[in-house]
């Protein structure tokens, strides 16, 4: 039934379950035809007929209210609610044990709530429930028999409640408890402007009243155990307005700035909610607490005296083990609290404490006098004594100047505030249960951290350091203490200090200053770690807190020299405590050889990072674009009539991306259906069926109002397709049948006329950039692809943006984890559950190279060439999805910086597919490898081969394609892929190991490993023991011999480069491009240059002539924001420019400017760099960087003369 535009009108007896099918999917009935078939004309008032088409909008774009959920005799009701530009839409479902669903669909236009509207009882025997109208209020109330009955003659008002009849406990059960939900959302007209839509929403109340400043949210919070909750701005007396003011005033008298102040005012109401929510509810002695991990919130259940029935007040807000001294007043109204909360008149009557929350409020963090706490029990004595401790920890001293309290029992940020801030404190930055309160003190040049940070220095640059290293190598001394301190064991007391343990290291503490005894008090006087070296912090720390332990530790220094040899020679020390204090200072000794150490560890971390970088770089560079980082060129915009009467249309790809789209009217003749991979098609095959049918057999139900990308076609403002190629493709060839049909739904649909030549489409509303015009293109195919590669490409830029963040090893003991950890990991759409088969064939996709051989397209080629024996091709896919994250760790492993399976992942699957297609076994397939690659004479036909690079991808994909034969393949290659596995398997068949072999020098350590090497272990891996296999040996020495070429030739070229550039630059053939289309479909038969020895400024400076400006040019790289990258191929300016493979001439008013040369460089076997140098026309350089294939395409097409230096076929 429906509501609102229908309204004094039942549809009884019909069964709505079509409409529901059409909201998930199958279009045989449309909303339009039950309205014609059942109403015939349109009504006003309620909801509009399109409305009504588009109903599933309320689902897709509302929210779920939590109120409107009750159970019906046979099922249960819930009700989405959507705000749509101004008018609100509630769609309500009886979903029944049937199966069939029924909906009362109404508008906000024709009452002024929907909770004014009076359901009537239910009666049906069918569903339990009867059509409702919107008539006026019943004015007969009947005796109530269910609970439904109950929550619709209530209806969340304040009306008189009917007498509950027949209920079973069950149900009395429940209807109490709607009930008690129904009066917990009902506002006090008191506190103002209520806003509902935030109800039971704790969060987002608080942060609506935080931006309003007024008014109030009415059930804000609710919990079973104690009722709802209502959140109340108020004003400077009362309520969160007050709660602000008050903490400021607190936080600035602490020594806060104003905005410190605010921020951390925010923070105190900003918690209240996730503690409600989560908190457990405490009695504590008639008093109720809500507790949540250190903090608790106390309530009170009456004001002034009055009992407040079913209602409570917050009354504080209590850090119990941080700040636990500090408690503050958070007065949050609930239920009939009108009367004005936390006074800021002082009590004049002061009276005996009755437990531990009075205690600590009374002290509220300043140094009053201690009230005697009575009538605590024993453990709430014990506890009120302790949070004192604590107080007083925390209570700064005035010589060490400002105090920055809200890092109190922060250690690490203790001291990284300090170090920033160059002065004053933080008061009780650690504490300890054994020790007590422990205050960082930035002091001076002769105490505190500041002493030690200079003392350090000039230590370490005595050593040798530089100023910048001895300040980087102290700060990081400094900050070991906090983590010593706060985690460290503490050994049982010596005569006269103490020594806090942590596993190799230790922080020691006395009791003497010089030769005077600190009464109660001690000091650190050393730090030792590694059991190899002594470093002394001569911290002498001296506070006059007199804490009930009667310790108190200081980071603070009064300029003595250090006490720990004299303490101990003042005391009777044990042989073993000698032998320690004997070992300490020969440890001291040692200090600098530590140092060293330090530095060379330090330097090689520096190393290893920078190696990820630049492996990571080259990765990413030789993946290409992704689909989704296509360049779309965007023209004019075509005429446009935007139907602004039409209520707009939206698509959501996720929680985060939702477009709105105008209907607009068009030229047919403007629009620009493409069929070809790239700019907004995202497809690869083009169903010509589809296209037919709509042309000669236009049906308008399986298009109109199917919403989302189903719906009329969306397209850019200059006519490119987004969503719907097929169907403008269609649509333009329509035969006058089809033309007929469409304009009449058209006119039915949307009530407009359109002329011969015009066709409605959708307009995005916003103009959309790159990315997002790539991202709808590919998402309008998702669910239904004409192939493998469509949902490649739609994954790929689906979980495009989680791809880019996803920078770590996923460290998983299982292939199963591994995918679920990568689905998790890529997941960002929380309301969903995260979809692991998608999520790692867009990784897999993702780290495969989108140039020659492409990933996305082999799929497409393969899944047809299986067409019989599609059981096949699912094993191998399935082995590299599974394994997409497998593939993913090999780039982050920095055990085999050289190596990485991504450049050749699109080889190994295609030689994958191709293996099991046509072998009947591995050996089959590694016998004919052997025979083609392997000869015992020379390496001659290595020299001659015409596959070059590709040699190694075809044995490394043979490989690789027989684990594909084992019984669990994704198993099986996992375990060969794992970073532990590998190093057994290159040490077990001698290919490598943690360190050379001293006694030969070709060995190598893991590190050293290349492509070549890792083939050779995956041909091995998985064996039999001392298996002897005359192919397989064959096979491995053609990949050795492959090594040994491979190396051969990059030596050879760069001596090559090195003689030419003695030479200089001399005249080479080129030829003028005419064709600039056929030239860039050429571009493969460039053949790269091996990647030359790299150089620093100062060599490229001396060593390279013919050129001018090189200084400026050097400048020009160093401002650039990427200098370190640009000035990394230095090294590829010169050969660039003396043998460029092409070189394009820019031309302005007739003259020519400037040049680009270009040059392509091989990196690995799989890897190409194309860099480009451009001079002006007096042979300045004025830059140079490594490009992409794309942006060297698009450079070309610039040109307005291009030569090419490619050598041509013979």
């Amino acid at each position: 039934m429906f509501k609102g535009e229908l309204d004094q009108a039942e549809i009884k007896g019909i069964d709505l379950n079509d409409l529901y099918i059409l909201d998930q999917g199958t279009r045989h009935v449309t909303t339009k035809e039950i309205l014609v078939k059942h109403y015939g004309v349109e009504n006003t008032g309620g909801p509009t007929n399109d409305e009504l088409i588009n109903m599933s909008e309320v689902i897709k774009n509302g929210s779920v209210l939590l109120e409107s959920f009750e159970r019906l005799k046979n099922g249960f009701r819930y009700g989405y609610e959507w705000d749509n530009n101004g008018v609100k839409l509630r769609l309500v479902v009886d979903d029944l044990n049937n199966g069939n669903k029924i909906f009362d669909f109404y508008s906000d236009r024709n009452f002024k709530d929907f909770r004014d509207a009076r359901p009537q009882p239910s009666t049906s025997k069918d569903n339990g429930t009867q059509p409702i109208t919107l008539n006026e209020n019943n004015p007969t109330q009947k005796p109530l028999t269910s609970q439904e009955d109950l929550l619709k003659n209530t209806e969340l008002n304040n009306q008189t409640t009917p007498e509950v009849k027949n209920l079973s406990p069950l149900e009395q059960a429940n209807a109490e408890k709607l009930l008690k939900l129904q009066h917990a959302i009902t506002p006090l007209k008191e506190f103002g402007k209520n806003y509902p839509e935030f109800a039971l929403k704790p969060k987002e109340a608080l942060e609506k009243l935080l931006q309003e400043k007024n008014g109030q949210v009415a059930g804000a919070a609710f919990r079973e155990d104690l009722g709802g909750i209502d959140f109340v701005w108020g004003n400077k007396d009362y309520g969160l307005e007050h709660i602000l003011k008050r903490r400021e005033e607190q936080a600035i008298s602490k020594g806060l700035s104003e905005a410190e102040a605010k921020e951390y005012a925010l923070n105190v109401v900003k918690s209240i909610p996730e503690i409600i929510e989560k908190g457990v509810k405490v009695d504590n002695n008639g008093r109720i607490v809500i507790e949540y991990q250190n903090i608790r919130v106390a309530l009170k259940d009456n004001w002034k005296g009055e009992k407040l029935p079913n209602h409570w007040v917050i009354t504080s807000y209590e850090r119990m083990s941080e700040n636990s001294g500090s408690l503050y007043s958070s007065p949050l109204i609930t239920k009939r609290s009108h009367l004005l909360l936390n006074s800021n008149e002082p009590n004049p009557t002061q009276k005996p404490l009755t437990d531990q929350e009075d205690l600590l409020k009374n002290t509220e963090l300043e140094s009053e006098t201690t009230q005697e706490a009575t009538n605590l029990s024993p453990l709430e004595q014990a506890n009120a004594e302790k949070l004192l401790k604590l107080q007083h920890a925390i209570t700064p001293l005035k010589e060490f100047g400002k105090n920055y309290p809200e890092f109190a029992l922060k250690p690490k940020e203790a001291l990284e505030k300090l170090l920033q801030e160059k002065n004053g404190q933080v008061a009780g930055a650690a504490f300890r249960e054994d020790l007590g309160g422990i205050d960082f003190v930035w002091g001076n040049k002769d105490y505190g951290l500041e002493h030690i940070l200079e003392k350090r220095k000039k230590q370490y640059k005595r050593l040798g350091l530089t100023n910048e290293q001895a300040k980087e190598r102290t700060n990081e001394l400094i900050k070991e203490i906090p983590n010593i301190i706060q985690k460290g064991l503490k050994e049982e007391d010596k005569p006269g200090y103490a020594v806090i343990i942590l596993n190799n290291s230790k922080v020691v503490l006395s009791k003497f200053k010089g030769d005077n005894e600190l009464k109660n008090h001690y000091m650190i006087t050393s730090f030792e770690a590694d059991d190899k070296v002594l470093r002394e912090l001569e911290t002498i720390a001296t506070l006059s807190n007199d804490y009930r332990d009667g310790i108190n530790y200081s980071t603070s220094n009064l300029n003595e020299p250090n006490p720990t040899t004299n303490a101990l020679k003042k005391q009777d020390l044990s042989p073993l405590e000698q032998a320690n204090a004997e070992k300490l200072a020969k440890l001291q000794r040692e200090q600098e050889q530590s140092e060293q150490e330090f530095l060379k560890a330090k330097e090689q971390e520096a190393k290893r990072k920078e190696a990820l970088k630049k492996k990571l770089e080259h990765e990413r560079g030789n993946a290409g674009n992704i689909e989704s980082q296509t360049k779309i060129e965007v023209g004019e915009d075509i005429p446009t009539q935007i139907q602004a009467q039409i209520p707009k249309s939206r698509v959501r790809l996720n929680e985060r991306e939702i477009y709105d789209l105008d209907y607009a009217i068009v030229k047919a003749k403007d629009l620009k259906p493409s069929f070809t991979t790239g700019g907004t098609q995202k497809r690869t095959d083009m169903n010509e069926e589809q296209i037919k049918s709509i042309a000669e057999n236009f049906d308008p139900k399986k298009i109109f109002g199917s919403g989302g990308f189903e719906d009329l076609p969306i397209i850019l403002h200059d006519g490119q397709v987004i969503a719907g190629n097929h169907r403008i493709a269609g649509m333009l060839n329509f035969t006058p049948k089809s033309r007929f049909a469409y304009e009449r739904a058209i006119k039915e649909y949307y009530h407009i006329d359109l002329k011969p030549d015009e066709l409605l489409v959708r307009v995005p509303h916003n103009r959309l950039n790159n990315t997002e015009i790539n991202n709808l293109a590919a998402s309008s195919n998702q669910g239904r692809f004409n192939s493998e590669s469509d949902h490649a490409i739609a994954v790929l830029s689906h979980y495009e943006a989680k791809l880019k963040e996803l920078d770590q090893k996923l460290n998983a003991d299982s292939v199963y984890s591994l995918k679920d950890m990568v689905a998790k990991n890529l997941n960002f759409d929380k309301a969903t559950h995260p979809n692991v088969g998608d999520s790692n064939l867009a990784l897999l996709m993702y780290n495969m190279p989108r140039t020659k051989t492409q990933g996305i397209e082999l799929l497409n080629r393969w899944q047809k060439a299986f067409s019989n024996d599609i059981k096949s091709y699912e094993k191998v896919k399935k082995m590299f999805v599974d394994n997409a994250g497998s593939f993913h760790n090999l780039i982050h492993d920095m055990n085999f910086p050289n190596v990485s399976l991504n450049a050749y992942l699109s080889d190994i699957m295609d030689r994958s597919f191709a293996n099991l297609k046509n072998y009947q076994s591995t050996s089959e397939s590694l016998k004919d490898l052997s025979e083609k690659f392997y000869k015992t004479s020379s390496l001659d036909m290595f020299e001659k081969s015409d596959q070059g690079i590709s040699d190694i991808s075809e044995i490394l994909g043979g490989a690789i394609a027989r684990f594909a034969r084992f019984d669990d393949p994704s198993k099986a290659l996992f375990e060969a892929l794992r970073s532990d596995n590998i190093k057994k398997g290159l040490k077990e068949f001698k290919i490598a190991d943690i360190t050379k072999d001293m006694f030969d020098p070709k060995s190598k350590e893991f590190k050293d490993i290349d492509i070549y090497d890792f083939t050779h272990y995956l041909l091995m891996v998985n064996r039999e023991p001392n298996e002897n296999n005359p192919v397989l040996n064959r096979l491995v020495q053609a990949v050795k011999d492959m090594q040994k070429e491979s190396e051969k030739g990059i030596k050879e070229v760069s001596k090559k480069t090195a003689e030419e550039t003695e030479r200089g630059i001399k005249e080479r053939a080129f030829k003028v491009i005419e064709d600039k289309e056929a030239f860039l479909k050429d571009l493969n038969a460039i053949k790269p240059m091996p990647l030359p020895k790299e150089i620093d400024t100062g060599s490229f400076l001396n060593a390279f002539n013919g050129v001018k400006n090189k200084e400026n040019f050097i400048k020009h790289l160093k401002s650039k924001p990427d200098s370190a990258y640009r000035l990394a191929y230095l090294h590829l300016v010169e050969p660039t420019l003396k043998e460029p493979d092409i070189t394009l001439i820019f031309k302005e008013q007739g003259k020519e400017f400037k040049k680009e040369h270009i040059k392509a460089f091989q990196g690995d076997p799989k890897t190409i760099y194309y860099f480009l140098v451009t001079q002006d026309n007096d042979n300045k350089l004025i830059t140079g960087l490594r490009t992409s294939e794309n942006y060297l395409k698009t450079e070309i097409d610039k040109a307005d003369i291009i030569h090419s230096f490619i050598p041509q076929d013979s």
